[in-house]
C-alpha cells in the first residue's frame, strides 16, 4: 500500500525509465525535457463526475493506458508505450460545444417529452389543415351560389396547393423526428451514400446541433401553417 502511494504522483521518464514527479519538466537523472501533461491543456467544466474533461488542444490517446500525450510526443509519459498508432483526440472548439453535449445528454432523458412535443406539433399541423380545408370549401361554396357563372370559376381557389403544402409540411416534421430520435441513420446515409465516406463517427456536435435543429424546424412548420390558415380566414369574394 505504501509503494502504491509512493508513485501516486510520479510518472516514468520517456527517455531513461525513472520514476519522476509528474509535474517535472525535465527528468533529474538524464535531463531530458518532458512534454507538458494533460492536464496542463484541459479543465474541468464543474468538480462533478458526470461532466467530462474539455480537450483544448489536438492529443494522442495512449492505446495502453489511455492517457492523453501532446500531439508531438513519440512515447506516453504514463506508461512509456509507443504512440506511433495511438488515437488522435481533437480539440474542443469552445465551450459551446460542452453546451451542446449537455442538451444531448438532457434530450435523451426526455424521451416523453419529445415524444409528447413531436406529437402536439403534428396533432396541430393536423387541425390547421382540416380547418383550412373547410374554410376553403365554404368560399368557394358561397362564391358558387351567389355567382352561377363560368366566369366566376376563376375566383375559386383550388384546395390541392394547400393539401401539397401540407404533404411537404409532414415530410418536413417526420425528418424533424427522424433527426430528433434517430440522428445517426440520416449521418451514415449520407456518409455511405452521398459523400462515400466509409467508417466515419457521428460526434456529440453532430448529435446536439441535429436534434436542436429538429426543434426549430418542427417550430417553423407549425408557425408557417398558422400564417397560412390566417390568410386562408381573410379570404373575401
Amino acid at each position: 500500500m505504501n509503494e502504491k502511494n509512493a508513485y501516486k504522483n510520479k510518472r516514468k521518464c520517456p527517455n531513461c525509465g525513472e520514476w519522476i514527479d509528474i509535474k517535472s519538466r525535465n527528468c533529474k537523472y538524464c535531463g531530458v525535457f518532458i512534454s507538458k501533461t494533460s492536464t496542463d491543456y484541459a479543465y474541468q467544466i464543474s468538480k462533478t463526475k458526470k461532466n467530462k474533461t474539455i480537450i483544448l488542444e489536438e492529443k494522442k490517446q495512449c492505446g495502453h493506458c489511455g492517457e492523453l500525450n501532446n500531439i508531438n510526443a513519440v512515447v506516453c509519459y504514463n506508461c512509456n508505450e509507443s504512440l506511433k498508432d495511438a488515437k488522435i483526440i481533437k480539440r474542443d472548439n469552445d465551450i459551446l460545444n460542452n453546451f451542446f453535449r449537455k442538451i444531448n445528454k438532457k434530450n435523451k432523458r426526455y424521451k416523453n417529452l419529445r415524444i409528447t412535443y413531436f406529437a402536439l406539433i403534428c396533432i396541430l399541423v393536423t387541425i390547421l389543415l382540416v380547418l383550412t380545408m373547410i374554410r376553403i370549401n365554404s368560399f368557394n361554396n358561397i362564391i358558387l351560389s351567389e355567382n352561377n357563372n363560368l366566369a366566376y370559376s376563376s375566383k375559386l381557389i383550388d384546395s390541392s396547393n394547400y393539401v401539397f403544402r401540407y404533404i411537404f409540411g409532414y415530410i418536413l416534421l417526420f425528418i424533424c423526428m427522424l433527426n430528433n430520435f434517430h440522428p445517426e441513420i440520416l449521418f451514415y446515409f449520407n456518409c455511405n451514400y452521398a459523400m462515400m465516406v466509409k467508417d466515419a463517427e457521428p460526434s456529440d456536435y453532430y448529435y446536439s446541433i441535429t436534434k436542436v435543429g429538429s426543434y426549430i424546424l418542427s417550430f417553423g412548420v407549425l408557425v408557417y401553417f398558422l400564417c397560412d390558415f390566417y390568410n386562408v380566414i381573410y379570404l373575401r369574394v
